[in-house]
Formats: structure tokens, C-alpha cells, sequence
């Protein structure tokens, strides 16, 4: 017994040497690595293959070139492979991975299962893990990891997934868990709990790249456990977006309670339509059993203005309960409401809407406006009902009442009734539409008694008409017919009458019996165009403003197709007499055209015209002349109008369907950039799948012009251009006066179209050495420049320009700018560098300004959008003065410096002097939104120094400025001004125009008085100082009080205050009268029309008589009144007024005079009291003789001599 214990032990304890030896041989070996590899591959249901395998399972271990397959396509590629662990460990209850890293790894998933895995409504419940060991993962380290879906070329590209981690007494320990891709990467870190309701801690933070909308960074927590979860997370970049959520339930019955910010700041970035911040608020709450979610977002469109859009949601897991949608328009009464319910599972539907006071656009004035309407459709999206009732109206819509009603499906309209009440009479539609799975209908429309003239006074009518058409859209081209079956009524006060259609048959065209009426206009057509064409008209309209009162004049046509679509003829016969359309006016246009394709017979076109006005162009003739066989013709085009001669001559043949010619005269005379002639004949070759033109030369001494290009329907189009030799002194006459340029400009540039519609161009264009001439102060200075470039491009979806202009001594100019994303968000790039030492050349482009001094230098970037740029950088005037000539003051000491900061805007700063005061200037200019906003203050500046005026200004003024308009508050102090309205030399005074008096434009027409004022919102406080002289024609006297003047958008300004005459004198009757009383009254009313108080007097000292006129009503209707003391008639009033003695004291009289020329004088004198008068003459001989004449109750003659000492 002992003996067979000893050999049971024994034949154990071999069997245990035996498997240890094994497994020591498998794992510790390499020859033991190999044989667990071939032991794999025998085992799994796909091929293994390992090029490279060295070291042993226990490590290190190195895999090389590893390659798996499947027969259901699963196919997994490995370039390289390392693992580093210590299997020591294990005895101490520890898995320590110190590396595992994988490089090139691509998996290729096989096709998809179609099998549906089967549901079970039981709760899913988590397992609990329990790890019998702790594990310590220093660095797990995948890269260059490429997974190909089934049958996708294009892989999901993962750069690197990283672990670090660990896990111990029932904790999982994220260190670092990194995800990395060429657009995206993410980290996670925190602890997760396998147990209970999985209690964990985790952080992630996030960015991902999009190729157009640029990048945006994430970052987030997570706390709790599956029963009850806290996540908040914030976006950042173009959409904003912050999350905070409570989740319940995760398992068993997932509930949640959550609060979402969304914040667009530049929409534009996503379309080119949207163009103010969004910014939306989201809050759901419940679970899939019973929920409810509302939202309401806010933005601003052009076309709509502010609005506000919001919604209200419950539903379950079977339906879902819109209980309201609503848009509403901040500052209209318009608003869309929307109710329904949904079937998620049959997604049956019933939905109802209505609106009020609905327009488009809803800013400015409405092209389209719906006052009330509403909609209601219920059904299944393949079988659905639908109505539809609405008021309609607009600038071109009539006013009218629409209903519309109607099956449908996912692929047509069934059954669909329109009908309308409008323009004093119905239309009704009827039919089917379908778009799938190919485009067909069946129309019937009818209209009875329509008076276009509800709409448009110029057009009266009453029609009643009825029209047919039926037909598809297939793949051998349109198949349809439509037939006018009665048209009868009256239009404009003549009858009209028609009938007639048209039926197409892929390419087949039946033109059955046209014929329309209206008065004595008319136009019929009928025939067939196939594989034979026989197809006539014939028009005669004598008086198109029976038409339309746009039209005017005669037309006449009579015409024939025949031949066949490869050899066609035209017949046509042309004549037109004093045609007006629009601006657009031909006096007489006759001739005709008889052409044959086939060349059976010679063809001849011949127009000729007179008095064409086209495009704002005058011509004075038009010939149009040609003639030939498609194998040799020419044609020719000749133009004699205001802008000059121009002469087209083009000559060639068809050869093998193709057209080979040459343009063999070009010229253009008389033109304001001289006279330009073909320098030789460009050939010229084209068919209907290419076409190119040889150098198109045209030359006018030194300048040389050519153009060249061809095109292919393959390859698209090109072209190129060189210009050599073009003068500057050919703009002289565009040029500020005074200015001379001389200088060369040439270059070249070239473009392309593909066939893809991609577009590429490449301009440069370089200005040579030259020299400015300018007047300064009315001497010329000389300024001599360097060589000045222009460049740009155009790739594709991109655009770039670059302008370096060097102008000497007075500085440089260089700016580049660039545009990406052209049909999209059109971002901008590019910046502006400018040193300006001399600011002379200004004073040649704004001639007010003279003797120009400072320095502009700009150091400027530009980013943004085309509808939201953004600009950074600074632009600084430094040491500027200047002299104003026609005010008489010099601006002297001006600094003016714009800097940008950190949030975009620029900060404006700037001061001036004029005279003894000064003036500061201070705000921010926003690019993205083009807001300005000034404060503007000073103390004694002088804006008038002149001998008809002088003024000086203490301002204190906000000023703001958008896209909108702009908005002035605050307060003008005038201590000190003097206005003489005489004119310097001392006489004046206007003669207002008589109130019966109509001014015309130039076509005889009254223009519209424009009532309303510009984009400008005025509150300003106008007050006048101790030192406010007037000087005028009829007055003189010093002024004082406080005017505010106030002004809204799209009105005129009004004023409120009053500014009284402190003393003075007032000319009545052609006597100086003394101001007794002044004031001018503004109460609120139009600023250009206030009250009169005045009251002008003359003290008789002789008579102890005051006698004077009162002076009331408005400026524009002013009444005067005479008054005395004491009291008597108004003919002695006048009397004291004009001779200062009553009447009868002795013989008054009152002379008018004036000088007819310089050396000849004439006066009128008329008696007061009695019926004598007088004529007087003086005429000036010679320096000393001259001739005198009296004429009256006597007559006289005398010959003066002058002697002077």
C-alpha cells in the first residue's frame, strides 16, 4: 500500500513537472511563442498569419507584419506590435501591463448581419464586477488605426487611442484616456464603480476641427451614479452651447430633467442669409413613458427683423403632442401658431395652423402680405388631407381670398381645388401633380370677369378666360399639351379675343392655330416643327400703347421656319416705327433676313436703324448687313452714336460642322479714350463642342490691346488679356482739375471655367515710374513715384488681391486681402499698411481743403465676413492742419488715432484747434456691426473766419451711427458769430420765387416733394451767446435765446424755442426802422417755418409820433400790419414811415434806380401826394464827359465835364 502511494505521488508529481515544463516552455520560450501562434491559427475560424514574432508570452513580446482573415470579409492588418508586463506580479494578485503598443493597425468589417436580434421587455440589469486581482495599465498605446466599413473606400481614421489606468478594491481609476483623429481629440479621466448603480466621477474635455466652420472645444463632468446622474458641458467656437442635465434611471427606466444655452454669435459662418446672433433656451424634462421638452430661440433676419420662435412638446413612446409652436415678430403684430399630434409608430398626423398679419419681407416695404389665414392637414405621410385658407396681397400680388384643398401623398398632389376671389372677379385651378416616380399633371384653370385695373389703374379690364394643359416629364424628353379653349373679354378699353395651343412630343413641337387679338393687334402662329419644320407668324401691333402705357409705337413682323432642324430657313420680315419700351427707344428699325442653312440658296440679312436709344446709350444709325452660304458669308455691324463709331466685320465658312472664320475689322472712333483699330484679322473657329479666337489685337498708339480665348465642352473655357502701353493722359478729362498724371500702365491676365463650373483667374498689372502734377495753392507740384503693382486671383472658392503703390516722397501704400469660402460664409483676411509723410494729393480731391500738412499711417487687419468684418490694428493722423478757403479758418494741431482692442472694436481718439479753441473727439467704431459711436466736445472753435461770416462753436455731442442711420444728442453753445447775408459787397438780399410758380424736371414733369427727412434722429440744443450778430438785406441787429431742435427718422426737423432780436433795425418800405419788439417763435412745428413777433417802428421826434408795422404769421406766410402813436389812418402811417412828416406837409417823393450797365444809370421817381413823376439819365462818356437827362412835369439835357484835382 505504501509502495502504490509512493508511485501515485510520484506519477502526480511528474504530471505536474510535465505541465509546468509546458507551460514554461509556451510562455517563456520563443520556440513556445511560435506553437501558441500555430495553436491559434488551428483554432480560430479565420487564417492567422505572423511574418515576425520574437521574445516569449512572459515578455518582452514583439509582433511584426500580423495579418487575419475571414471568410465573411472580416480582415485585420497589424503592422507592429510590443507588449512589456511583469506575470511576477500575478502572484502577488496584480496584472501589471507596463506597455502595449500597437502601430498600423486597419480592420475591414465584414458585412453587415441582417438577422434582428430579438428584444426582451425584462430590465436590463448591470452585472456586478468583482476583479480578483488589482491591475495597473501604464500606458496602453494604439496608433495609425484605419477601420473600413463594409464596402466604404474612404476609412474612419483614428491617429492614437491611449490608456493609463488602474483598477483596485472594486474601483476603476481613469488616468488618462486619449482618443485622437486628424479632426477630433478627446480625454477622459475619473473613477468608475463596476458595482451596485455604478457610482462614478469622469471629466472630459474635448475639440474637433470642421473644415468650414472652424474649431470648437469642449469640456464636461459627469457625477454620480446610473440612478441619479449629474452632466453639465460647455461648447465653445461658432454655436455655444452649455448642458445641464439630472439623469434618472439609467437602467431600468431612463428619466432626466435638463437645461440647454445655445449662442450663435456670427451665423453667418453657417449661411450667408443669416446675419444677427441667435441664441436659443431648451428645457426637457421626464422619461420615454411621459415627457415633456419647450424652447424658444431669438434672432434678428434683414428681411424680418427681430423675432421669437417657441415651442411647447409632451409626449411618450407612443405619440407625440405639439401643444403649441409659435413665431412672433418683436415689433409687429404678426405671429404663425402651429398645433398637432403625431403617431410615432404609424407617424399618422393632424396638424392645424394659423396667422395673422403675415408679410415678406417684414422690414421696410412688403413685397408679399397674408392678413389672416390658416392650414390644417391630417393623414399618413403616403395618404394625407389637406386645406388651406388665406388673404393675400402685395405690391405686384392682387388683393384676394385663396382656399386651397386636396389629397396627397409622398409622391403627388391628389385631387387639389384652388380658388380664388380677386381682382373683382374668381379663379378657379383644379387637378393632380405628380413628382414621382416621373412629373405629370393635369391642370384645368378658368378665370371669369378679371379687372387688372383693381391692381393696376393703368391696366382696366374684364377677362375671362379658360385653360388646359396635361403631360409628363420622362426620360425621352417633355411630353405635354395646352390649349387656350376661350379667352374673350376687354383690356384696356379694346376687345380681346384668342384661342389656339401647343403640344410637345419629346422634340416635337405643334403650334395648333394660334390666334390672339387685342383691338387692332394682332398675332397668330400655326405649324410644326419636327423632323420637317413649316412653321408661320405673323404679328401686327399699329399702337403698343393700347398694350401697356409703358409701350409706345408700331411694330410688324411676318415670318416663316421651313427646312429641317440640321438645314433650317428663316423667312423674316422686319419693321419698327417709333418704339418705346421703358428708357429703351427705337425711331425706325426696318429690314429683313432670308436664310438658308442648307445652302440651296444664298442667304442676305439687312436691318438698318435710326435714333436708337439702348442701355442709356444714344446711336444715331444702326446697320446690320449680311450675306453668303454656310460655306462663305460675312456679316457686318456698324454703330454711329454719342459715344463714337464702332464697326464690326466678321467673315468665314462651315466646314465639317465647323465654323471657320475670321473677325476682319474692329474699330472704334470718336471715343473718349481715343481711337482703337483691329491691328490685324484674329481667326476664329468654332462647332458645338469647342471654339477658340486668336489674338484679338486692337491698337491705338502706344496702346496695345489683346484678348485671346477658346472653350470645350470637355475642358470649359479660357482666356487671356495683355495690355501694353496705356497712357494715363488718356483719363485726363476724369481727373480732379488742376491734376496731371504721367505714367504707363501694363500687364496681363488670364482666366478659366472648367466644365465643373470651377473658376480660376490670375490678374498683374504694374503702373511705371512716373509723375503727379498737382495744384498746390495755385502753383504745380511735381510729385515723382515709382513703379505701383496690382495683383489678384481667384481659385475656386477663393479670392486674393495685393496693391503696392509707391508714391515717393509723399509715402507708400500696400494692401492685401483675401476671401475664402466664396458662395458660403465669405470669410476675410488681409491686411493694410500705409505710410502717407505728405497729404498734399489730398487738396486735388477735396479742393475745400488746402495747404495740407500731417502724417496717415495705418497698420490694419482684417478678418471676419463679407456681412460681419472685423478689423484690428491702428490708423493714426498725426500733426494734420489745413486751410479752408471758403470759411476762411485754419485747422491746425489735429491728431486722430484709431486702435483696436482686445474684443475687435476700434477705439477713436482725436483733437483739433481752430482759431483760439479746440475740439475732442472721442468713441468706438464696431466692424462686425459697422456701429459708430463719437462724443464730440470743444470751447471755442472757430468754424467761419470770413468777411461775410464768423463763428465759433463750444459743441458737446454723442453721435451714433449703424446700418440703420444715425442718431445726434446733445448741446451747441454759439458764444460768438457774425453773419452778413449782403455778400461781400455789402449789398444782398434773395428774391423769393412766387408761391405760383411750378418747376418741371427735364421731361415737363412736377418732381414729388420728398416730405420726409433721411435716416437721422436729432435732439440738439442750439444755444446762442451775448455776441450774435445779423447782417442782412433787410435787417441788422444781434440775436439771442436757445433753439432744440429734434428730428426722427423718415421726418423733418422741427424746432422748440425762441430766439429774440435783442436790437436791431428792419428795412420796410426802403426805410431803416428801429426793432421794437423781435422774437421768432418755434413751437414744435417744422424747423424751416416758424412764428413772427416782431414789431419795427420810427419816432418822428418833430410830430411826437411813433409809427412802425407788425410783423406776424410764419416765415414761409409772413403778415405785417401797420400801427401808430397815436393812433391814425395807414396812409398817414406810411407817410411818417417813408418821408417822416404827415401827409400834405410838403411834396414827397419815392425814387427807384439802378445801373443798367456800369456807365449807364437810370431812375424812376414817383410823387407821393400828387400824380407828377419823373424819368432821370445819366450816361458816362468818357472818363471826363458824360450825358444827364430829366423827364417829367419839365424836361431837361445836360453835357458835364469833370475836372478832377
Amino acid at each position: 500500500m505504501k509502495r502504490l502511494l509512493r508511485l501515485l505521488a510520484g506519477l502526480i508529481l511528474i504530471v505536474m513537472l510535465l505541465v509546468v515544463g509546458v507551460l514554461v516552455y509556451a510562455t517563456a520560450t520563443e520556440r513556445g511563442l511560435h506553437a501558441l501562434l500555430a495553436l491559434a491559427n488551428k483554432s480560430t475560424p479565420g487564417t492567422l498569419e505572423v511574418q515576425h514574432a520574437n521574445g516569449r508570452i512572459l515578455g518582452p513580446l514583439d509582433l511584426q507584419n500580423l495579418r487575419y482573415r475571414q471568410d465573411d470579409g472580416l480582415n485585420v492588418v497589424l503592422k507592429s506590435a510590443s507588449l512589456r508586463w511583469q506575470p511576477k506580479e500575478l502572484f502577488a494578485r496584480n496584472l501589471r501591463i507596463g506597455l502595449l503598443r500597437m502601430d498600423g493597425l486597419e480592420i475591414y468589417l465584414p458585412k453587415p448581419s441582417q438577422e434582428e436580434k430579438p428584444t426582451s421587455n425584462e430590465s436590463q440589469v448591470l452585472p456586478e464586477i468583482h476583479l480578483p486581482i488589482a491591475i495597473d495599465i501604464e500606458n496602453i498605446d494604439l496608433r495609425n488605426i484605419r477601420i473600413y466599413p463594409y464596402q466604404v473606400e474612404k476609412p474612419i481614421e483614428i491617429d492614437q487611442v491611449k490608456l493609463v489606468a488602474s483598477a483596485q478594491d472594486d474601483t476603476l481609476h481613469i488616468v488618462q484616456f486619449k482618443f485622437k483623429s486628424p479632426e477630433a481629440q478627446a480625454d477622459v479621466s475619473g473613477t468608475v464603480q463596476p458595482v451596485g448603480d455604478y457610482p462614478l466621477d469622469l471629466k472630459l474635455d474635448w475639440q474637433y476641427k470642421h473644415a468650414d466652420f472652424g474649431s470648437f472645444l469642449g469640456g464636461g463632468t459627469a457625477k454620480g451614479d446610473l440612478a441619479n446622474l449629474n452632466v453639465l458641458h460647455q461648447v465653445e467656437g461658432a454655436v455655444q452651447l452649455e448642458v445641464e442635465s439630472e439623469l434618472f434611471n439609467l437602467i431600468k427606466q431612463p428619466g432626466w430633467d435638463a437645461k440647454i444655452k445655445i449662442a450663435v454669435n456670427d451665423p453667418g459662418t453657417f449661411s450667408p442669409q443669416l446675419e444677427s446672433p441667435i441664441t436659443a433656451h431648451l428645457e426637457s424634462k421626464g422619461n420615454l413613458d411621459d415627457f415633456s421638452a419647450t424652447g424658444k430661440t431669438e434672432s434678428e433676419f434683414a428681411q424680418t427683423g427681430p423675432f421669437t420662435f417657441s415651442f411647447k412638446v409632451r409626449g411618450d413612446t407612443q405619440r407625440i403632442q405639439l401643444a403649441e409652436a409659435l413665431l412672433k415678430f418683436n415689433d409687429k403684430p404678426a405671429q404663425l401658431v402651429v398645433h398637432g399630434e403625431a403617431d410615432i409608430q404609424t407617424l399618422a398626423f393632424d396638424v392645424q395652423g394659423e396667422w395673422d398679419s403675415l408679410a415678406w419681407p417684414m422690414q421696410g416695404d412688403p413685397q408679399f402680405k397674408s392678413p389672416v389665414g390658416s392650414f390644417k392637414a391630417a393623414g399618413l405621410p403616403a395618404d394625407y388631407t389637406f386645406e388651406l385658407a388665406t388673404d393675400v396681397e402685395g405690391s405686384a400680388i392682387p388683393k384676394g381670398r385663396w382656399t386651397l384643398r386636396g389629397g396627397g401623398s409622398d409622391q403627388a398632389l391628389h385631387r387639389f381645388n384652388l380658388h380664388g376671389k380677386t381682382l373683382d372677379g374668381s379663379v378657379h385651378a383644379s387637378g393632380n401633380v405628380a413628382w414621382k416616380p416621373e412629373v405629370n399633371w393635369q391642370i384645368e384653370i378658368q378665370t371669369s370677369h378679371l379687372n387688372p385695373g383693381v391692381q393696376w389703374p393703368e391696366l382696366p379690364g374684364n377677362i375671362t378666360a379658360q385653360l388646359q394643359s396635361q403631360g409628363a416629364i420622362t426620360a425621352d424628353g417633355p411630353q405635354l399639351s395646352a390649349e387656350i379653349a376661350q379667352l374673350s373679354g376687354q383690356f384696356r378699353g379694346q376687345k380681346v379675343r384668342g384661342k389656339g395651343g401647343v403640344k410637345m412630343d419629346g422634340k416635337v413641337l405643334d403650334v395648333l392655330d394660334l390666334n390672339l387679338s387685342h383691338g387692332r393687334t394682332r398675332l397668330t402662329a400655326d405649324g410644326h416643327l419636327g423632323d420637317r419644320w413649316d412653321l408661320n407668324w405673323r404679328l401686327d401691333a399699329p399702337d403698343l400703347a393700347q398694350l401697356a402705357p409703358q409701350l409706345a409705337g408700331r411694330v410688324k413682323s411676318v415670318g416663316e421656319l421651313s427646312g429641317t432642324p440640321a438645314a433650317p430657313r428663316v423667312a423674316l420680315d422686319l419693321d419698327i416705327r417709333k418704339l418705346a419700351i421703358g428708357e429703351n427707344q427705337i425711331k425706325r428699325l426696318k429690314g429683313s433676313a432670308q436664310i438658308d442653312v442648307s445652302g440651296a440658296k444664298r442667304s442676305a440679312v439687312n436691318f438698318k436703324g435710326s435714333e436708337l436709344l439702348l442701355g442709356g446709350q444714344q446711336w444715331d444709325d444702326f446697320t446690320l448687313t449680311g450675306s453668303g452660304k454656310p460655306k462663305k458669308h460675312d456679316l457686318s455691324v456698324k454703330l454711329n452714336g454719342e459715344v463714337g463709331r464702332l464697326d464690326v466685320a466678321l467673315k468665314g465658312g462651315l466646314k465639317n460642322q465647323q465654323w471657320i472664320g475670321q473677325l476682319s475689322r474692329l474699330a472704334a472712333r470718336k471715343t473718349d479714350f481715343g481711337d482703337w483699330t483691329l491691328q490685324q484679322p484674329a481667326a476664329i473657329r468654332a462647332d458645338k463642342s469647342q471654339a477658340s479666337a486668336k489674338p484679338v489685337c486692337l491698337s491705338s498708339k502706344p496702346t496695345l490691346l489683346c484678348l485671346s480665348g477658346n472653350w470645350s465642352a470637355a475642358n470649359g473655357a479660357k482666356g487671356a488679356l495683355t495690355l501694353d502701353g496705356l497712357e494715363a493722359a488718356r483719363f485726363k478729362q476724369f481727373l480732379p482739375e488742376g491734376m496731371e498724371l504721367d505714367t504707363v500702365l501694363i500687364g496681363e491676365a488670364k482666366g478659366s471655367l472648367d466644365a465643373n463650373g470651377i473658376a480660376q483667374a490670375q490678374a498683374d498689372f504694374s503702373l511705371s515710374a512716373g509723375e503727379l502734377v498737382v495744384d498746390n495753392n495755385g502753383e504745380p507740384m511735381q510729385v515723382k513715384f515709382d513703379t505701383s503693382t496690382l495683383k489678384a486671383s481667384l481659385r475656386d472658392d477663393r479670392a486674393s488681391a495685393q496693391v503696392a503703390f509707391d508714391l515717393g516722397k509723399l509715402g507708400t501704400i500696400n494692401a492685401e486681402a483675401e476671401m475664402a469660402d466664396l458662395k458660403g460664409a465669405q470669410r476675410l483676411s488681409g491686411k493694410l499698411k500705409t505710410q502717407l509723410d505728405d497729404l498734399t494729393l489730398v487738396s486735388s480731391f477735396v479742393p475745400q481743403l488746402q495747404s495740407l500738412e500731417g502724417e496717415l499711417h495705418a497698420d490694419l487687419a482684417l478678418g471676419g465676413t463679407l456681412k460681419i468684418p472685423g478689423i484690428t490694428g491702428e490708423l493714426q493722423l498725426s500733426d494734420f492742419a489745413a486751410e479752408v478757403p471758403q470759411l476762411a479758418i485754419h485747422v491746425k494741431d489735429t491728431q486722430l488715432a484709431a486702435r483696436s482692442d482686445e474684443q475687435g472694436l476700434l477705439k477713436i481718439e482725436g483733437s483739433s484747434h481752430s482759431g483760439e479753441g479746440a475740439l475732442s473727439l472721442s468713441g468706438q467704431l464696431d466692424p462686425a456691426t459697422q456701429a459708430l459711436q463719437l462724443n464730440v466736445k470743444g470751447e471755442q472753435f472757430q468754424v467761419a473766419d470770413s468777411r461775410t461770416m464768423r463763428a465759433v462753436i463750444s459743441p458737446d455731442l454723442n453721435i451714433s451711427m449703424d446700418g440703420q442711420g444715425m442718431k445726434v444728442e446733445g448741446e451747441v453753445l454759439i458764444p460768438q458769430a457774425y453773419f452778413n447775408a449782403k455778400g461781400a459787397g455789402g449789398e444782398g438780399g434773395t428774391v423769393g420765387v412766387s408761391s405760383d410758380v411750378v418747376l418741371v424736371d427735364e421731361n415737363g414733369q412736377e418732381p414729388e416733394k420728398d416730405s420726409k427727412g433721411g435716416n437721422l434722429d436729432l435732439h440738439v440744443q442750439i444755444v446762442l451767446g451775448d455776441d450774435i450778430k445779423i447782417d442782412a438785406a433787410d435787417f441788422h441787429g444781434e440775436l439771442k435765446g436757445k433753439l432744440l431742435v429734434e428730428q426722427t427718422r423718415q421726418s423733418v426737423p422741427r424746432g422748440t424755442g425762441t430766439i429774440e432780436v435783442v436790437n436791431g433795425d428792419f428795412l420796410v418800405y426802403g426805410q431803416q426802422l428801429n426793432m421794437q419788439r423781435g422774437r421768432i417763435l418755434f413751437s414744435g412745428g417744422p424747423i424751416d417755418n416758424p412764428s413772427l413777433d416782431m414789431d419795427v417802428a420810427r419816432r418822428v421826434e418833430a410830430y411826437n409820433v411813433l409809427a412802425g408795422a407788425k410783423i406776424r404769421g410764419t416765415a414761409q406766410a409772413p403778415q405785417m400790419q401797420l400801427y401808430s402813436e397815436p393812433s391814425m389812418p395807414d396812409a398817414s402811417i406810411l407817410s411818417y414811415i417813408l418821408i417822416g412828416q404827415p401827409p400834405g406837409a410838403k411834396a414827397g417823393s419815392y425814387t427807384l434806380g439802378k445801373y443798367i450797365t456800369p456807365d449807364l444809370y437810370v431812375s424812376y421817381g414817383i410823387a407821393l401826394f400828387n400824380a407828377i413823376s419823373s424819368f432821370n439819365m445819366r450816361y458816362k462818356l468818357t472818363e471826363k464827359l458824360s450825358l444827364k437827362a430829366a423827364s417829367g412835369a419839365a424836361s431837361s439835357a445836360d453835357l458835364i465835364y469833370t475836372i478832377e484835382r
